[in-house]
């Protein structure tokens, strides 16, 4: 995922530090963030990866994570794992800044698709 999002030329950007800075700017102390890539995991925890290209911005998002929170956990999902949270996230991805999409009544027909998939028994349907 970090190689794809280098070679669209975002150095200085990143999807993890996109999102840890909505929740500092709302005042959130406490954030877990939750990822299929163990590699990702290493390099925001450990020091063992700051010499490699990308070592800046790992340095950067762990300052940004010291500094910003009281409370900063990483944990490792695989993805087949997070479907839903996957599915939103691409979905959030995809719409633009300015759709606002908000759902008050609701949830739209791709969110009622995605969790009835997480409900026991979904794979006999």
């Amino acid at each position: 995922m970090l190689e794809t999002y280098f070679e669209f030329g975002f150095p200085n950007r990143s999807p993890v530090g996109d999102s840890l800075s909505r929740p500092s700017h709302i005042g959130m102390t406490r954030v877990q963030l939750e990822t299929d890539a163990s590699n990702l995991r290493k390099a925001l925890t450990l020091e063992c990866l700051d010499n490699s290209p990308e070592g800046a911005l790992f340095r950067q998002i762990r300052v940004m994570m010291s500094n910003n929170f009281v409370s900063c956990s990483i944990s490792i999902c695989p993805r087949i794992c997070n479907r839903v949270a996957d599915g939103l996230a691409n979905h959030g991805v995809a719409i633009s800044p300015d759709e606002g999409d908000v759902f008050w009544y609701q949830a739209p027909s791709f969110v009622t698709d995605l969790v009835s998939g997480d409900l026991p028994g979904a794979d006999s349907l």
